[in-house]
């Protein structure tokens, strides 16, 4: 059967951290280099990507609080989530974008974990995983314990930090003897940081559910007709959503050279 097609996966049991704006950008990188979308896999209770990108290129599988009374009854649905996950890996022709939602990195490690290196990746070999967090105490444990789920079930798997900077009021240095242990600890050989988006337009991107790499297209004139914005701000917008993205892009380029 050859080679599991390469897998890049955003996690952390924390919700909110932005991990599927740091795969909309990974997403605008392949589109950007491949001239296409690549497969895009989102384990969500609240589907982001699904809306933005439309059920042609996302694949949802969702799975949200409400069926925790199913699964006390019937654990098999747990096996029967993550096993449409793996064959949906296994049976791709192009890249894999996986969005793990909140609360859903560590079973998808732990089902990882039983299959070991017969599972969909092997030993990891074909999986990068990004676990994404803020500043917030508690999104870097979650994501310190994410990273860590990771290195056990697929030991060979690229393991990136994403540092998101969206909140200013819990900044986190690269150098804070918390993510320096972090890195110690998982081997990480870089720690990528997401720069806060200053543009305004950023909400309106999101409130519409737009592309990001449509967005950063629309020509001045639209944004004043969308937005309301004076012609200055409306350029002053524009000029820093693209970037935004071109940050974005940035981040993952140094990535694959790590």
């Amino acid at each position: 059967m050859g080679d599991p097609p390469r897998c890049v996966a955003f996690g952390s049991d924390r919700g909110g951290v932005g991990k599927s704006k740091a795969a909309e950008l990974y997403i605008s990188r392949h589109l950007l280099q491949h001239g296409k979308l690549p497969l895009i896999l989102e384990v969500e209770s609240d589907p982001r990507l699904l809306q933005i990108y439309g059920a042609e290129a996302v694949r949802l599988f969702r799975f949200g609080q409400d069926r925790l009374a199913d699964l006390e009854r019937n654990p098999a649905l747990v096996y029967r989530l993550w096993d449409a996950v793996g064959e949906a890996c296994l049976q791709a022709s192009s890249e894999v974008v996986l969005d793990l939602g909140a609360n859903m990195t560590r079973p998808f490690a732990l089902w990882l974990n039983e299959y070991g290196e017969e599972g969909p990746f092997g030993a990891g070999g074909g999986l990068a995983f990004y676990g994404v967090t803020t500043g917030d105490l508690l999104a870097v444990q979650s994501v310190n314990q994410a990273l860590g789920y990771v290195a056990q079930a697929v030991p060979e798997a690229q393991r990136h930090l994403v540092i998101n900077e969206k909140e200013a009021q819990f900044p986190l240095a690269s150098e804070a003897p918390v993510i320096r242990e972090m890195a110690r600890r998982h081997g990480l050989r870089q720690i990528h940081r997401l720069p806060a988006c200053l543009s305004p337009a950023l909400s309106h991107v999101v409130d519409r559910q737009l592309r990001l790499d449509e967005a950063v297209e629309k020509p001045v004139e639209w944004w004043q007709a969308e937005c309301g914005m004076p012609r200055l701000e409306a350029v002053r917008a524009r000029r820093r959503l693209v970037s935004f993205l071109d940050d974005g892009i940035r981040m993952f380029d140094a990535a694959a050279m790590a």
